[in-house]
């Protein structure tokens, strides 16, 4: 057994320093550093006439949708009730002949499903 040397009093007394853990280095927070930790080089490159062609059909696409939206509201004596960044809310007003179609399609429905069961218990 190896004696420890006593220490004077003059000596500086240092307290033992916790081991740092690799994870504790790497906290999660919501302020990110000062300094950028991650650097990428990046460039830009062309697209393809692929994706060109699938630009220009979302955004024709996208136009004959507003445009038919449009009409609907202006037909209808309706509203734009929310304009926003990603997306638009309408209120249309008066009668509005899609969900008559709409409700004689769905009768139409349940009433074929209702004799296929009728039909089915039967046998």
């Amino acid at each position: 057994m190896k004696l420890k040397k006593a220490k004077s009093d003059t000596e500086e007394v240092i307290p033992p320093q916790a081991e740092i853990i690799e994870a504790d280095l790497y906290k999660r927070t919501y302020f990110g550093p000062d300094v950028p930790t991650l650097e990428l080089e990046c460039w830009e490159e062309e697209l393809s006439e692929v994706q060109l062609q699938a630009y220009k059909n979302a955004d024709d696409e996208y136009k004959s949708i507003q445009n038919k939206l449009d009409e609907m509201v202006k037909s209808t004596g309706g509203e734009i009730v929310y304009n926003g960044d990603q997306f638009t809310a309408y209120q249309l007003l008066g009668k509005q002949p899609v969900l008559k179609d709409l409700e004689r399609q769905s009768a139409d429905i349940i009433r074929s499903r209702s004799r296929s069961l009728s039909i089915s218990n039967g046998i």
